[in-house]
């Protein structure tokens, strides 16, 4: 069974929107998400928190209004027909948040994530995967407009505005 990555730890919501970009077919769904199988990966991509990769995944509730605590994780649950012209293609991960203090006192307000997809990473031209955010430290717990957006090559494919209360 193929894993699936999510940012931080528990997924949880949705709601349905889809287009089409040059030859990159595209769905997604935003919300509240739940994860189990999760193991840590570690802090990576310049970023203070660590990342879980999960095995199963479930959409338990479509909003686009998430009321925050511990554990609660939302994002955006999408689907890609990539350009079979293609050999590689780039992913981008963006994420627009209200101001984190990190411990360290650092103030955040993005995230950003690069890497490739497709026939080159050994994948297929369909690509089905949840890009998510987990509160799991008290820090992180900030109220506001958070944009999820997922790039192709530099071109949107999804954008998606989530409000925490």
């Amino acid at each position: 069974m193929s894993k699936h990555i999510a940012l931080i730890t528990l997924i949880l919501t949705i709601i349905p929107f889809s287009h089409a970009t040059e030859k990159v077919e595209t769905g997604f769904i935003y919300g509240v998400i739940a994860l189990s199988g999760c193991e840590k990966m570690g802090i990576a991509d310049n970023y203070f928190i660590e990342r879980k990769e999960c095995d199963n995944l479930s959409v338990i509730k479509r909003t686009n209004t998430v009321y925050t605590i511990k554990g609660v994780n939302f994002g955006i649950e999408y689907q890609f027909k990539l350009d079979e012209a293609k050999e590689c293609q780039e992913m981008t991960y963006r994420l627009l948040h209200p101001e984190m203090t990190l411990p360290s006192g650092e103030k955040r307000t993005k995230y950003k994530r690069s890497f490739p997809i497709g026939k080159c990473e050994g994948g297929e031209d369909y690509i089905w995967n949840v890009y998510s955010w987990s509160i799991d430290e008290d820090w992180e717990n900030v109220k506001g407009k958070w944009t999820f957006s997922i790039d192709i090559d530099g071109k949107e494919v999804a954008e998606a505005d989530i409000y925490t209360k």
